[in-house]
């Protein structure tokens, strides 16, 4: 496949080499070969905040270095009355959630600054941030013939993929209920989990589609229970992660609901929220670390974020995280850009010439960028985020709006990318979806709405 450099984001940042030193591994597959960056990518480790993010009341992440002195580090907790109450180990990096005596915002801005002058000891230091689902609930009727008719919305083109794959002699890797211990394609999910049975009912996915997971918060083995059950029918969403994982992957041809970009694709479901109406840095750095280390997971779909300016996007510690899971995977984070209406001006985040939190903003069925859809030059792909169609917690079909329904397009799309050509590497995935899309081209006035643009799985798929 032709590589072409203008779609590159590049140069590795101080905080992404940082990260290498911490982390104490390179790619083994090599960092892509990519020249002539256009858009600038420096970040610099985050230093002490001057405001605080939404966060966990009284809570401090950190990043210890592998030089770091044990007993100094339990010196300056005593003094700031500070307790480790969490780590996050692995790969030659600890990260360390430490809960201060009193939960106050002076109390925690404080020790902020105290403890990032620690250079010695500490490599990053901020609050434990908290994020919201990106979504809304409508109402809908299901629709499964042969595949929903939410991903041929506005050039997503769903069938045109299944019709440019029959006539090469293949198929989307639609399975059958006789599935294998893994799939041959494997989505990661960051979100409230995805329900794979209700009442000893099958949901929109065949027998042993959906893994046991992870629940982050407990450390159980239950990411296939969804924890989201507070705007349940008949009108609710609900199950904010089984209908974000139906729009990627739901079963087709079963006259039941919709169908999935990917349908028969295994998710591997974490449960960051544990039925709580926030998540945090810790519990979805605790849900990527999981999802490194499975089997055949590659792309994972994480339709949660914050209100500009405390995006993830702009969240140094997660974007640690995503880079190692590159290192280790591959793959990348396709992230919701969030449902504020504001512009992300965080600095685009690409450390080694390819995006790695990929950002989606949301457009409605005429193109347009939806209303409630945060946007900015992180956005990298747009999607049809308004009157999305999938299953909630309960079985239910309805249609929902958020710029979390409009990512899970984009992660099944590289998913089926991937699987069609697996040598393929993350940049080259990427780059056959931005050299298929609508809308969006670097420059145009409408690139920080719609990045590369709406992408075709239809002609991505079709493509050489």
């Amino acid at each position: 496949m032709r590589i072409n450099t203008l779609f590159s984001r590049k140069t590795i940042t101080a905080a992404s080499a940082m990260l290498v030193a911490c982390s104490g591994v390179v790619p083994a597959f090599g960092a892509p070969s990519v020249s002539k960056p256009h858009v600038p990518t420096f970040r610099k480790a985050a230093p002490a905040s001057t405001t605080l993010a939404p966060h966990r009341p009284g809570q401090i992440i950190v990043e210890v270095n592998q030089s770091a002195d044990s007993d100094q580090i339990q010196q300056e907790l005593d003094t700031l009355g500070g307790k480790i109450i969490q780590t996050i180990g692995g790969d030659g990096c600890t990260v360390a959630v430490v809960q201060l005596d009193k939960t106050d915002d002076t109390k925690l801005m404080t020790a902020l600054k105290s403890m990032s002058k620690d250079k010695k000891n500490f490599s990053l230091v901020q609050e434990n941030r908290t994020y919201n689902k990106c979504s809304w609930p409508s109402s809908g009727d299901p629709d499964d013939t042969d595949l929903l008719e939410q991903p041929q919305y506005f050039k997503h083109n769903v069938l045109g993929a299944q019709e440019s794959l029959s006539a090469q002699g293949k198929s989307l890797p639609i399975s059958d209920p006789s599935y294998p211990s893994r799939a041959a394609v494997v989505i990661g999910l960051l979100d409230t989990g995805c329900e794979a049975y209700q009442n000893n009912t099958a949901m929109d996915f065949y027998p042993n589609q959906v893994l046991p997971g992870l629940n982050a918060v407990t450390g159980t083995a239950t990411g296939n229970m969804d924890s989201d059950v507070s705007d349940l029918p008949p009108d609710g969403i609900g199950g904010h992660g089984s209908f974000c994982s139906g729009i990627m992957a739901a079963a087709t041809n079963n006259d039941y609901n919709g169908a999935g970009f990917v349908p028969g694709a295994q998710i591997d479901p974490v449960d960051v929220f544990n039925g709580a109406a926030t998540t945090s840095d810790a519990d979805l750095l605790i849900g990527l670390k999981f999802l490194q280390k499975e089997p055949g997971v590659k792309y994972v779909n994480c339709s949660i974020n914050g209100v500009p300016p405390y995006t993830l996007n702009a969240d140094t510690v997660w974007l640690h995280a995503v880079a190692a899971y590159y290192l280790h995977t591959g793959g990348c984070v396709f992230n919701a850009a969030g449902n504020a209406g504001l512009d992300d001006n965080s600095p685009i985040y690409a450390p080694y010439g390819v995006d790695l939190n990929v950002v989606v903003s949301a457009v409605d069925s005429n193109g347009n960028l939806a209303s409630f859809s945060n946007f900015g030059a992180p956005v990298l792909f747009a999607a049809i985020g308004v009157g999305d169609g999938s299953t909630n917690a309960s079985g239910s079909f309805v249609n929902g709006d958020g710029t979390s329904f409009a990512a899970p397009c984009c992660t099944a799309m590289a998913a089926g990318i991937q699987w069609l050509h697996p040598k393929w590497k993350l940049l080259q995935v990427l780059e056959q979806m931005g050299h298929y899309t609508h809308s969006g081209v670097y420059g145009h006035p409408g690139f920080n709405n719609f990045g590369y643009g709406i992408p075709s799985f239809g002609q991505a798929i079709k493509a050489k």
